[in-house]
């Protein structure tokens, strides 16, 4: 499955594409979104001096974060890091794409 995603990942690259839609499905990007504390401390500190409380879990709560970065022009809350990667999924055929190709 590797091969394949790394396949139609540079096919659609290559086509400046989102996505690549046949009669076996369709192939798209997912984008991935990852949150890391770098220092915890300096986190909580924020945590708690903005009285924050929703941001806390085992993690930061990745929408909390991202409504900060939407508020405060993409500048990151102190001792995180956001990281984000696309990746090709694909999705089997609907029945209106089959009944359309005549299967």
């Amino acid at each position: 499955m590797k091969e394949l995603q790394a396949e139609m990942h540079a096919r659609l690259l290559e086509r400046e594409a989102d996505s690549a839609k046949s009669a076996s499905g369709t192939a798209f990007f997912k984008t991935h979104i990852n949150h890391k504390i770098n220092d915890w401390d300096e986190t909580l500190k924020f945590i708690v001096e903005g009285q924050r409380w929703g941001w806390l879990q085992a993690r930061v709560a990745p929408s909390q974060v991202e409504q900060w970065l939407e508020e405060n022009n993409g500048q990151l809350p102190p001792g995180i890091t956001v990281s984000q990667f696309m990746e090709v999924q694909f999705r089997k055929p609907t029945k209106a794409t089959k009944a359309k190709k005549g299967e």
